[in-house]
């Protein structure tokens, strides 16, 4: 509780319940202190719904509370009587501006200003440096690897067909898998330090030739 606006919704949340004789805020050091009668833990509870971080510092015996000072009183009956307004303009909706501005000054002009809050500095830590991290995980799409064994599988059945010899078939997989992972490995090595432009300049000068070609058979 920092603010003009969030005192007002304890204001809402605590003014006119039962046992609650006086609230007296103190902004800058996030104070509320409540004259009340019946148990502390009632009016926390109605503070918790808020979410405002409230809790208890103490609770004693006051004797002779006096009781809300016109001020109070009248800074409450504002706060109802502008929730009536919201609400109806929320029905209308057709509001004439010139009567708008005219019950603010009505209902508002005589509250006192608050004080300012103190004002918050934030400190930014200092930056060292880029920093970079890798997410690593395991793969999620097995799919691809159980439809090749299963082409694998058929095509040792000869199903296609007639059933290939199992040397070269086997050592053509072979080729497949270790070249694909070189050529994963560099070309990840190698973006590492590079940018893509000269894949974007190859497609470009790709699509030309191809283009031109077409064009001139």
């Amino acid at each position: 509780m920092d603010c003009a606006a969030e005192e007002r919704l304890v204001r809402l949340a605590l003014e006119g319940r039962t046992g609650i004789d006086r609230l007296a805020f103190d902004l800058p050091a996030r104070r509320l202190t409540v004259w009340h009668e019946g148990d502390a833990a009632d009016v926390l509870a109605a503070l918790g719904g808020l979410r405002l971080g409230a809790r208890l510092e103490r609770s004693e015996d006051a004797a002779g509370v006096p009781g809300p000072s016109p001020a109070d009183a009248r800074e409450g009956s504002t706060l109802r009587v502008l929730l009536a307004i919201n609400a109806v303009m929320f029905v209308v909706g057709a509001v004439d501006p010139d009567e708008v501005f005219r019950l603010a000054d009505r209902y508002f002009a005589p509250l006192a200003a608050q004080p300012a809050p103190p004002p918050v500095t934030t400190r930014e830590p200092p930056q060292l440096g880029e920093r970079r991290f890798t997410v690593q995980r395991d793969a999620q799409t097995p799919i691809i690897a159980m439809a090749g064994a299963y082409e694998t599988f058929k095509l040792i059945r000869g199903e296609n067909g007639t059933a290939p010899e199992l040397g070269p078939l086997v050592f053509g997989m072979l080729a497949a898998l270790i070249s694909g992972l070189a050529a994963i490995h560099y070309l990840l090595r190698w973006l590492s330090g590079h940018s893509l432009n000269i894949f974007v300049w190859y497609r470009i000068v790709l699509a030309a030739i191809v283009v031109f070609w077409f064009l001139n058979p």
